[in-house]
């Protein structure tokens, strides 16, 4: 059903909007029958209709090359139209305010809906993911646009936004293109984030489409205006859709290799679907032992103290009944990195101490889908 907005006299339509930027700006003309009403409802209720017409996005705060590994497209054209104001800000006065009350950020963007072909947000409070692709501080050679938001800033948004994400670089930086296609050495000794417990993206995945491809398939928004989607890469069904998406393009026009990868693993092959998960329930194991690897370094610390105030330190960890649990040389004993062996030892989690020091983060991933409707496909050189 098409909601027929307010009166034309109580509409402020945009003007034609530049080449580059019509296929995310125009307004879409959705097929079945209209409600005349509207205008006549309270106003009360249809400001409780345009915020539920709202999208739900996952903003950057950093450049999206950090996750274009392997393909020709830089994720440039993505990022600019997750920044621009939702399509409902276009039907009138109305829709208008509310977008802009709604939203807490509009760096770029005025009331007016002219956007600056520089980079941009738009942030909902409670309602949008914030993730990040690289470390705090931008290494020594690339753009100050990679990195606009100061660690102040950052943490705003942390605290104002719905969830946070961080691609899986950050927490391990020594295997950077292993994503979802094999184990992650090294997880145990990964750097934190700084976030509380985000959630971990795997894998980036550009899908190259135009706007009504997308809009039929329904995966990118209702109206096209989320164009970045995180998804649980244990949810078979949920990326079958996108899968379905891919299938239907073209087949002339080429995708991105991580695609590519990624379809033929994970979809067209169903048993090949239970390595892909399996290989993710590794993953989260590996990341809770890195949790651990933090908490065995707190563990030398208190013994360092004579375990001073600690009730039981000897029940701390749990492992073969005949190990002296205070003895770092049984605990370290057949370790692959000097740590902890934890396939002998785990903390004690019903300890006192072991709750008080362990941070549990759920090591959540997630897998990323980026549409794309950029001509990268066709660009000369490409």
């Amino acid at each position: 059903m098409r909601v027929k907005a307010m009166d034309d006299s109580e509409c402020e339509y945009e003007s034609e909007p530049e080449p580059a930027m019509i296929s995310s700006r125009t307004i879409v003309k959705a097929s079945g029958p209209e409600f005349h009403l509207f205008n006549q409802l309270p106003t009360e209720l249809r400001r409780m209709i345009w915020k539920l017409c709202l999208p739900s996005r996952v903003v950057e705060l950093n450049h999206a090359r950090w996750v274009a590994f392997d393909t020709l497209c830089d994720g440039e054209w993505t990022s600019i139209q997750n920044t621009l104001p939702p399509p409902i800000s276009q039907v009138n006065r109305e829709a208008r305010a509310v977008a802009m009350e709604v939203a807490v950020f509009k760096w770029t963007i005025d009331s007016r809906h002219k956007t600056s072909k520089s980079w941009g947000l738009w942030f909902q409070r409670k309602k949008d993911t914030i993730v990040m692709y690289r470390k705090d501080v931008a290494p020594f050679g690339y753009y100050y646009q990679d990195y606009p938001f100061d660690e102040v800033v950052r943490k705003w948004f942390a605290k104002k936004a719905l969830g946070t994400a961080v691609f899986s670089e950050m927490i391990n930086p020594w295997n950077r293109y292993s994503g979802t296609q094999g184990l992650e050495a090294g997880m145990q000794h990964a750097p934190k984030t700084g976030w509380n417990d985000p959630m971990i993206i795997l894998e980036s995945i550009p899908i190259h489409a135009r706007r009504e491809e997308v809009l039929a398939a329904g995966v990118f928004g209702k109206l096209a205006d989320e164009p970045i989607q995180l998804v649980d890469p244990l949810d078979a069904e949920h990326i079958r859709q996108y899968y379905q998406l891919y299938q239907d393009l073209p087949k002339t026009r080429p995708q991105s290799p991580s695609a590519q990868r990624f379809f033929e693993v994970y979809a067209k092959h169903p048993g090949r679907v239970e390595v892909f998960q399996g290989l993710v329930r590794d993953w989260i194991e590996q990341g809770k032992a890195r949790e651990f690897q933090h908490l065995w370094e707190k563990w030398k610390a208190a013994r360092d103290d004579n375990f001073s105030g600690i009730d039981h330190p000897e029940m701390i960890w749990i492992g073969p009944a005949a190990a002296n649990m205070l003895d770092e040389r049984i605990l370290i004993l057949g370790s692959v990195d000097g740590g902890i062996n934890l396939k002998l030892f785990r903390p004690n989690e019903t300890h006192s101490w072991v709750q008080a020091n362990l941070v549990k983060s759920s090591f959540t991933p997630r897998i990323m889908f980026r549409w794309c409707a950029d001509s990268c496909w066709s660009a000369p050189g490409r």
